[in-house]
C-alpha cells in the first residue's frame, strides 16, 4: 500500500557565522561601506525528533545561515588603532542587523577558529551544527554501531547533548564503544541508552572500525585521527563541523540582505 507522508512544518535554526575569506575575496570596495551579510541559499537539514525517520519522511529542521566574509587583511588591520576602530564598528552594525533584522540569537552569532582573538576567545558551536552534519552523513554510512568520545572534564550538558543528536537515530543503534576514560557523564548516556532502548556499550581505547565515531573531545584525539582514516572510521567532531560550515557557506547561491 503507497504511504503518502505530508511534510511537516519545519523548525528553522538560525546561525549568523563570521570567516575570512579565501585569499583577497571579500576584499573592501569602498572604505567606509558597511560588512555585507548574506543569506546562504543552502539550508542543511537536520532531525530533531525519531518520528520523522520512522516515516521515512525528511527531516523535520533545517539551518538558515547568514554569513560574513571578511578580507584577507582583517588580522594585520586589527593591528592598527584606526583600522582597528572602524572593524569593530562595521562588526557592531552587522550582528546589530542580524539581531534585530534576522531575529537570531546571539549564542548563535559564531565566529570561525582564525577570528578567536576577535570572538573573545573560542567559539561554542551550536548543537544543531553538529545535528545537520550527522544528518548528511546518515545515508553514507551505518548507524548500527556508534562510537562516543567525551572530554574528561565536560559536565552533565554535554551528555544532554549526545542525548539529544542520537535520540531520532537510536532504532537503528544497536550498540556504542565509549572511546576513552569512564567518566560520570558517559555513565548518564550509557544508562540513558540502555534504560530506553536496550543499548549495550562497552569502554576501549580506540573506536571501532567501519563505523561513525562521535568525537567531543579534539584535543585528545588527535593522535586518533590518522587511526580512523586508516580502518574506515567516520568521524564527526567539532573541527570537522566547522569545515562543514565553512565549505556549506562559501559554496551555496547567496544573496545579500543587508
Amino acid at each position: 500500500m503507497l504511504r503518502i507522508c505530508f511534510p511537516m512544518d519545519k523548525h528553522i535554526k538560525k546561525i549568523y557565522y563570521i570567516t575570512m575569506a579565501e585569499s583577497e575575496e571579500g576584499r573592501e570596495r569602498k572604505r567606509n561601506a558597511p560588512l555585507a551579510v548574506y543569506q546562504c541559499g543552502c539550508r542543511p537539514p537536520f532531525m530533531e525528533s525519531s518520528a520523522a525517520l520512522r516515516r521515512k519522511c525528511a527531516a523535520d529542521s533545517e539551518l538558515q545561515l547568514y554569513f560574513s566574509l571578511l578580507p584577507g587583511s582583517f588580522i594585520k588591520d586589527m593591528e592598527k588603532p584606526q583600522k582597528k576602530k572602524k572593524w569593530m564598528q562595521k562588526l557592531m552594525t552587522a550582528i546589530t542587523f542580524i539581531r534585530e533584522s534576522m531575529d537570531c540569537k546571539p549564542e548563535d552569532i559564531i565566529f570561525s577558529d582564525r577570528l578567536f582573538p576577535v570572538s573573545g576567545g573560542k567559539c561554542e558551536l551550536p548543537e544543531e551544527l553538529f545535528a545537520a552534519y550527522l544528518y548528511d552523513s546518515r545515508e553514507r554510512y551505518s548507524f548500527k554501531h556508534m562510537n562516543i568520545t567525551l572530554p574528561a572534564d565536560c559536565g552533565l550538558l554535554t551528555a544532554e547533548s549526545v542525548i539529544r543528536l542520537l535520540n531520532p537515530y537510536l532504532s537503528q543503534i544497536n550498540t556504542v564503544t565509549f572511546a576513552g576514560e569512564e567518566t560520570e557523564s558517559t555513565w548518564t548516556v550509557e544508562d540513558y541508552l540502555y534504560e530506553e532502548y536496550g543499548i549495550t556499550a562497552a569502554y576501549k581505547k580506540r573506536p571501532e572500525k567501519d563505523s561513525v565515531w562521535l568525537d567531543f573531545d579534539n584535543k585528545e584525539t588527535e593522535h586518533l585521527i590518522s587511526y580512523a582514516f586508516e580502518n574506515g572510521i567516520y568521524r564527526i567532531s567539532r573541527s570537522e563541523v566547522w569545515k562543514f560550515l565553512d565549505t556549506t557557506v562559501k559554496s551555496g547561491y547567496n544573496t545579500k540582505v543587508n
